[in-house]
């Protein structure tokens, strides 16, 4: 497996939402049923969306030459760049909770999974994560890598599960208190994120291209 689809997957699990969606769900009534119903929604956008992308990479034969991947890691720098500006020219919002966070509390284990399909739509750096999977053949078979890939994205799913079920009182006292660090700085933590891996991405594309 190689190194660069593992650096796509981590980055693609940087996703504080995951964990703020997760932490209200086990607060709730039914905490395990939600939570379960949310990360079976956001593993299956990711398994159909990973597994046609492979899919049609493989049928049209993926191109692995250096300015390739070079322009794809441009593209991916490029729009992580993006990203970082268009949130810092929009700030948080304390005063006013995002709506899907009041939607989960009262939600049905159907609607949470459809949120997590919704929530956990791929990104850049996932799709990043799979195109490297297409373009990179040999080695472990392409299904093993993408369900290594999805179980790394969804960890900060997968861990407070764990956790919660293992040790509910002092799982939900920590993701409290992870809640509240991110309430207060996901969003600065978001955009430095952002810029620094983007900036990398974009600069190591360009050397490749030249």
């Amino acid at each position: 497996m190689q190194s660069q689809t593992l650096a796509f997957a981590c980055i693609a699990a940087l996703y504080p939402v995951g964990l703020l969606a997760v932490s209200l769900l086990l607060a709730t009534d039914r905490p395990l049923p939600l939570g379960l119903s949310f990360y079976a929604g956001g593993a299956s956008t990711l398994f159909v969306v990973g597994t046609i992308v492979i899919t049609v990479m493989h049928g049209a034969g993926s191109d692995n030459s250096g300015s390739t991947r070079g322009g794809f890691r441009m593209g991916v720098g490029a729009a992580m760049l993006l990203a970082a500006w268009i949130l810092s020219h929009r700030p948080p919002r304390p005063d006013k909770e995002p709506a899907w966070k009041v939607r989960l509390r009262d939600a049905s284990p159907l609607a949470v999974f459809f949120a997590g399909t919704i929530l956990y739509a791929p990104g850049a750096s996932y799709m990043g994560a799979v195109t490297s999977i297409a373009t990179n053949p040999g080695g472990w078979p392409s299904l093993l890598q993408l369900l290594v890939v999805i179980t790394i994205v969804l960890i900060t799913v997968e861990a407070p599960l764990l956790t919660y079920a293992l040790r509910p009182e002092q799982t939900a006292r920590t993701l409290r208190r992870a809640q509240g660090w991110i309430d207060r700085h996901g969003h600065q933590a978001l955009i430095l994120l952002l810029t620094v891996i983007g900036g990398y991405l974009f600069l190591d594309g360009l050397l490749l291209v030249v």
